[in-house]
């Protein structure tokens, strides 16, 4: 388990919204962290990461829908020094992950997975594509494979109009598969309260109601237990896993294992719907709609799925 401890002295001037006067943090030990940021799987996972990195920020301070932003609003520089994969100073960008990034921030990734179905219906409705859904399917498979295995941006083909979509480069689906290993914490946008409850029992701090925001809403994220593919009673008939009829199938194997990744750590901690109630989702903001758990089978199927 990684461990942060930090000491801060600060003075604030008014309230969270005013300009903080001074501020000086001291990690021990120093910390990295690293957020591996597939699109349209939970831009809402930075206000999780920050707020772990640094419990001195004002509760209400969120990434938004502006990471960028965000940085220039609490300098990294003061608030959190060596801490992050700043990237282009946009610590929330789509980058690859390079054979350097992966020795630098071995054992420091963090990522939120998401349905590949989901998350390409959530793309081709946010970026506005022109071209025909299954022609976009097409032309965006792999997406989370390249993006770990460090063969392309995040946003490329994703976003065509902006960063164009070098076709061609077959997906290296056993080496990001391989690089899992390197991973702190993997989440899944289906689960996204059970993420955050799940992330704050192996890292410690609080759950915050800003760390249940949604800061770019795109469509349904939760699914039924069953629905999910390892589920034993998966079946064509109740589970749809493919986009405007194109299955990804090197995203589906990378998802797959994320999801097993995720339910084995829920099984080996014991994580019960009654431990996050208590602990963590009492924070959610009122009238949000009950979290999704997982069943009993779902969970003890990751077993056999490692």
């Amino acid at each position: 388990m990684l461990v942060l401890l930090f000491v801060a002295f600060y003075i604030v001037k008014g309230t969270d919204n005013k300009r903080i006067v001074k501020k000086s943090i001291v990690h021990l030990p120093k910390q990295k962290i690293a957020w591996v940021h597939i699109p349209k799987c939970g831009t809402s996972f930075g206000n999780v990461l920050v707020h772990y990195a640094n419990p001195s920020l004002p509760r209400n301070a969120s990434v938004g829908d502006n990471e960028r932003e965000f940085q220039r609003k609490y300098s990294f520089e003061i608030w959190f020094k060596g801490t992050f994969w700043e990237k282009d100073q946009n610590f929330g960008n789509h980058f690859t992950i390079s054979d350097q990034v992966y020795q630098d921030y071995y054992g420091h990734f963090f990522c939120m997975f998401r349905n590949p179905v989901h998350r390409a219906e959530s793309a081709y409705n946010y970026f506005r594509s022109s071209r025909e859904p299954k022609e976009y399917a097409r032309r965006i498979a792999g997406l989370a494979v390249k993006q770990i295995a460090g063969q392309q941006y995040g946003l490329s083909c994703l976003w065509e109009q902006k960063f164009g979509c070098k076709q061609g480069i077959i997906p290296n689906t056993d080496l990001a598969i391989e690089r899992l290993k390197a991973f702190a914490f993997i989440g899944i946008t289906e689960y996204w309260d059970l993420s955050i409850c799940l992330f704050h029992l192996l890292f410690g701090g609080q759950c915050l109601p800003i760390e249940f925001q949604n800061t770019r809403p795109g469509g349904t994220t939760n699914l039924k237990a069953e629905q999910h593919p390892l589920s034993k009673h998966n079946d064509s008939s109740r589970y749809n896993n493919t986009f405007a009829g194109f299955y990804d199938k090197d995203d589906w194997r990378l998802y797959r294992k994320a999801l097993s990744w995720f339910l084995n750590q829920l099984r080996l901690h014991s994580v019960t719907f009654e431990y996050c109630q208590s602990h963590c989702w009492h924070k959610r903001p009122k009238g949000s709609s009950p979290p999704a758990f997982p069943s009993p089978n779902l969970i003890a199927s990751s077993s056999s799925s490692n």
